[in-house]
C-alpha cells in the first residue's frame, strides 16, 4: 500500500510540473501577443499622425505654392505679351 502511495504521488508531482510548465508556457504565449498588440497599435497610431502631418502640410504647401505659380506665371506671361507689342 505505502508503494501504491508513492507511486501515485510520483505521478500526481510530475502532472503537477506538467501543468506548471503548460501554465509557464501560456503566460509566455500572452505576453508575446500584448507585446505584439501594443506594438501594433503604436506603429498604428503613428503612421496615422504621420499622414496627418503631411496631409496638412503639402495642403497648406501646395496651396502656397500654387498661389506663387501662378503669380509668377501671370509675371512672365504679362512680360512676354509687353516684349511681343
Amino acid at each position: 500500500m505505502k508503494e501504491k502511495v508513492k507511486e501515485h504521488f510520483h505521478d500526481l508531482k510530475q502532472a503537477l510540473k506538467k501543468i506548471e510548465k503548460s501554465m509557464e508556457d501560456l503566460r509566455v504565449a500572452d505576453i508575446k501577443s500584448t507585446y505584439l498588440v501594443v506594438k501594433s497599435f503604436w506603429l498604428s497610431l503613428v503612421a496615422v499622425f504621420i499622414a496627418g502631418f503631411l496631409i496638412d502640410f503639402f495642403h497648406d504647401v501646395g496651396g502656397n505654392a500654387y498661389t506663387v505659380l501662378d503669380e509668377k506665371t501671370a509675371q512672365l506671361l504679362e512680360l512676354v505679351f509687353k516684349w511681343i507689342e
